[in-house]
Formats: C-alpha cells, sequence, structure tokens
C-alpha cells in the first residue's frame, strides 16, 4: 500500500529572504551624497538674487553732471519736468541720470530737495514742512530710489507750480530739468520777489542729444 505521507514543501523561504537592512556599503554612500544635493537645492536663490541685481534700469549710472559741487550750506531744489513730451527721445530718463550723477557730486553741507512737476507738482521725499535734505549717501540712496520708481511722463508742463512749491523750500538755486522753451520768466521774477528768500533760477534744457549745460533765466 502506497504512503499518503505528501512529500516536503520546497525550502522557499530560504530562496526569496530579504535583509532589513541596506549594505553597509551603500548606506556610507547615500550619506556622502547627501550633502552635494542641499548644495544644489540653495543654487536657485543665487540665482534669483544675481537676477535682481541686473534688473536696475540702465540709465540709471549714466548721466552726466549739470553743475559740480556747490558751496557749503548751499540749498539747491532740482524741478524735474514729467509732461508728456518728456517722455520723447529718452529724455526723462537722461534728466533723472543727470540728476543723480549731480547729486552723487554734492558733499553732506549741501541741501537738497527734488520737485516733479507737470499739471501739478510735489516732491517725493518726505520731510519735515520746507525741509531740505543733506546731501548724505543715504538721502541720495532715497532720491535715486524715488526717481527710479516714479510714473511715465504724461500731461503738460506747469512750470510756474513747480516753482512755487520749489521756492517753499527756501534754496538758494532752483534748476529745472526740462525740454520746454517757453518758460515764462518775468513771472518767475515775480514769484520770486514774493518768497520767503531770494533763489536764482536756473535751467538745463533736455534734448533727444541729453542734457544741455545749465543756464540762468533772467
Amino acid at each position: 500500500m502506497q504512503s499518503s505521507v505528501p512529500a516536503a514543501s520546497p525550502p522557499l523561504a530560504r530562496a526569496i529572504a530579504i535583509p532589513r537592512t541596506l549594505p553597509a556599503e551603500l548606506m556610507a554612500l547615500l550619506r556622502k551624497a547627501a550633502p552635494a544635493r542641499s548644495a544644489a537645492a540653495e543654487q536657485p536663490v543665487k540665482t534669483a538674487a544675481a537676477s535682481e541685481v541686473r534688473s536696475a534700469p540702465a540709465w540709471a549710472s549714466s548721466g552726466t553732471p549739470v553743475h559740480g559741487a556747490l558751496a557749503a550750506s548751499q540749498t539747491v531744489v532740482y524741478l524735474l519736468d514729467a509732461s508728456g513730451s518728456m517722455g520723447e527721445w529718452g529724455k526723462f530718463d537722461a534728466a533723472r541720470a543727470a540728476l543723480i550723477a549731480t547729486l552723487r557730486l554734492q558733499p553732506p553741507t549741501v541741501r537738497f530737495q527734488i520737485v516733479i512737476y507737470a499739471g501739478t507738482a510735489r516732491s517725493p521725499l518726505r520731510g519735515g514742512a520746507g525741509e531740505a535734505l543733506p546731501a548724505t549717501a543715504a538721502n541720495i540712496d532715497r532720491a535715486i530710489e524715488a526717481l527710479q520708481t516714479l510714473e511715465p511722463p504724461t500731461g503738460r508742463s506747469n512750470h510756474l507750480e513747480g516753482l512755487r512749491v520749489a521756492l517753499f523750500f527756501r534754496p538758494d538755486v532752483a534748476l529745472f530739468l526740462t525740454d520746454g522753451d517757453d518758460l515764462p520768466a518775468a513771472r518767475f521774477r515775480g514769484l520770486v520777489k514774493q518768497a520767503e528768500k531770494p533763489a536764482t533760477i536756473c535751467i538745463a534744457r533736455a534734448t533727444a542729444r541729453g542734457i544741455a549745460a545749465q543756464i540762468e533765466v533772467k
């Protein structure tokens, strides 16, 4: 009579046994690779920072000063024409660049303000009422930032309104950066006579070729 005992099962457990941990050599390689991945992860941050530096407008460092350093204790107000015609032929950018270059020549003993005008006039630099700012590096940086963030030129020039606001800061010199050739010299003189402090009015004319040397308005 034949035996009914079944045949023994093949030793499958030994054939498919899986180690619970990775080999020590492989674990060591993975640990060495980890710092390399961290360094690569930082790379996009460095690239973004570099692109921000390149985003500064090219005109901001390309200007030619319209005058040299003023004498100690003098106050100057720069009147930047922001009317629509200044947007043609790069005149507005050239005027801003010339203004920045001029400010960088001034010693901290000189005080300054900026008036932006078209139909109306305002100063983009905050300070006390009627306060001109010393030409320190920090204040010049503030002025540069304000000039870089101005809206595109629009509207028509109201030179008299610009001068009214400029005289509020009691300047020794009020310097127009404008493409206008119709500045009302007689009415300027009337405003200056009424001002708290006499001021010399000058103009540096913006053209398609750049900013001309300043001249006094008489």
